[in-house]
């Protein structure tokens, strides 16, 4: 909308309210003090309190910081996102459509990982789910302290030095429906599990590690009009998994 008065164009979007006062050249933000973000997912760390991050619809990720002040911290539709459970100083944040990117200094800011094909949406789904593979600790050392699983539309991403990436499959997983509904969930009890989602169909590996990990696949006996939109392991029991639905009117 044009103000009649002064000329200044006015635009409201799902990102927020802009002004511009050039004919649109430029926009300048006008949001502030509304309280309007969409946050798609938030992440916290087991060692320092209030250290949040939430991905947001348009607004990208923001970050908490242990004094409660806010920090814009990277662009973009801000999705999946955690913090590292060994080593809280790395976190990793994803933009649409698998657009992974990864922090060395508690999510202040980050860099774009090396993830193949990040960001496209033939190779991703739009909200991508990540997980991080759980430490153990293997006396005097802890081994396995920053392995990443990414879902992709053609199968699990697994990064073991956040350099190389390796699809373990399954092959042609894809997603069901037209909303965000995968998910992908572990355990962390001796031998992990790798359970993953396309949002009607369910998978486990035993063996995610593995060269060439071995998948179960399971049916789940949910509504044909709905979809799973989120999975999570009882840490205390390995076999107990929790998942929340959509398609209620």
């Amino acid at each position: 909308k044009r103000n009649p008065v002064n000329g200044d164009l006015w635009l409201c979007n799902d990102g927020g309210v802009y002004r511009s006062t050039n004919n649109g050249t430029t926009w300048n933000d006008r949001s502030g003090g509304l309280i309007i973000n969409e946050y798609y997912r938030i992440s916290g760390t087991g060692y320092i309190d209030d250290l949040v991050l939430g991905g947001s619809q348009d607004n990208g990720h923001f970050l908490i910081d242990a004094a409660g002040d806010f920090h814009s911290v990277l662009g973009g539709d801000g999705m999946d996102n955690y913090f590292n459970s060994f080593d809280n100083s790395i976190a990793y944040a994803c933009q649409q459509n698998g657009g992974l990117n990864k922090s060395l200094n508690y999510g202040l800011s980050f860099s774009p990982s090396s993830l193949p094909n990040g960001g496209v949406g033939s190779f991703y789904p739009w909200i991508t789910p990540i997980v991080q593979h759980p430490p153990l600790y293997v006396p005097p050392l802890w081994i396995y302290t920053d392995i990443i699983y990414v879902y992709s539309l053609n199968g699990i991403m697994r990064s073991t030095d956040g350099v190389y990436w390796t699809n373990i499959g399954p092959a042609g997983i894809g997603q069901a429906g037209v909303g965000p509904s995968m998910a992908i969930g572990m355990d962390a009890q001796g031998s992990t599990n790798l359970y993953i989602t396309n949002g009607s169909n369910f998978w486990v590996s035993f063996n995610p590690l593995d060269e060439t990990p071995t998948w179960n696949q399971f049916s789940v006996p949910i509504d044909p009009n709905s979809f799973i939109s989120a999975m999570a392991v009882n840490p205390a029991l390995r076999t107990e998994i929790w998942i929340t639905v959509t398609g209620y009117f």
